[in-house]
Order: structure tokens, then sequence, then C-alpha cells
């Protein structure tokens, strides 16, 4: 991604929009920090930075939401935010707290409530409900670590939540569908 920044500069110019179409299934977590200081401190002050999410899942997801303007694909999705190793075992303990340390700053970055994130990363072990209420004036969402406290239930406890696009662009989490 840093190598392409000077074909961008290029072909865009600074100040130009800047789509990053992301389609992935995840990744590695040790690239998750990484991909987020590029974006936030190599692209985004050259370039509007616009995600346009097919699937971003694990990986993929947590590095997605260092872009505040997202778009998704009809059939898109983002989230299930789990680490894994091995034979699919779940990251727990010291690993699953740092993660959750990392996509707290990130989640900051997109401007984003961290409580998403956190039911992202849930397990059915670790119940993360989330719940939302939408303001009828305003249309501001407001966010709830539970499963009751919100008008919309967004992911119950035992669940690990991935946005589809008609979620996401609901409850604001995407500026919208696109093709």
């Amino acid at each position: 991604l840093e190598e392409l920044i000077p074909q961008i500069e290029k072909e865009i110019g600074e100040g130009g929009i800047l789509v990053l179409k992301i389609n992935s299934g995840g990744g590695f977590l040790a690239e998750i920090q990484l991909l987020s200081d590029v974006i936030e401190y190599q692209l985004k002050p050259k370039f509007e930075v616009v995600g346009w999410i097919e699937s971003a899942i694990s990986a993929a997801a947590m590095t997605g939401i260092t872009m505040e303007r997202l778009y998704f694909m009809p059939e898109g999705n983002l989230g299930a935010a789990t680490g894994w190793s091995g034979a699919l075992v779940a990251v727990k303990g010291r690993g699953l707290e740092e993660a959750k340390y990392m996509m707290e700053k990130i989640s900051a970055r997109g401007k984003r409530n961290y409580a998403i994130m956190k039911a992202m990363q849930g397990s059915p072990h670790e119940p993360t409900p989330l719940s939302a209420t939408i303001d009828p004036r305003t249309g501001d969402v407001t966010w709830y670590e539970s499963e009751d406290d919100g008008e919309i239930l967004v992911n119950p406890g035992n669940e690990v939540l991935t946005f589809n696009s008609v979620m996401a662009e609901k409850l604001q989490f995407s500026e919208g569908i696109a093709r």
C-alpha cells in the first residue's frame, strides 16, 4: 500500500478521492495496525479515503473501520472481527485484550463507537450484546452495550456481529449502498 502512494498521487492528485475496495475474509492480526497507520497517516492527509465494502471479515473489518466513509455493495458485509490461530482456536486472554485495545484506538480513527467493534470481537463465551436507538428528529444513533436499552437489537449477546449492507446503512455505520 505504501509503495502505491506515488502512483496514486500521479493518477488522482492530492485531494482526490481514493476508493479502497475491500473483499477479504481476513488476514494476519499483526498487520492490522500497520495497514491502519498507512491509511491514517499517509493516505488520509493526501486524499479523501473512502472504503467500498464487498466483504470485510475479521482483520479486513478491523482495518476497514479506519476509514470514516464506508459504502457497502448490495451484498456487502463487515464484521466477525475475531482472532484465530491454528485449527480455528479463538484468541483469548492477553491476546484478545491486546486486540480489543488496538481496535478501540482504530475505531476512534474511523469515528465509530467502540461498542460496535466490541460486538464484532465477541464470542459465545463472553456475551457482547449491542442495541441502538435512532433519534427520529436528528437521525443520530445512540449505541447501548445491552440487548434491551436500545429500540433496535443489533447483536444478541451470544453472537458475533457482522453488518450486512442494509443494517450498516440503517444504523449509519455506512454512508450507503453502491454497486
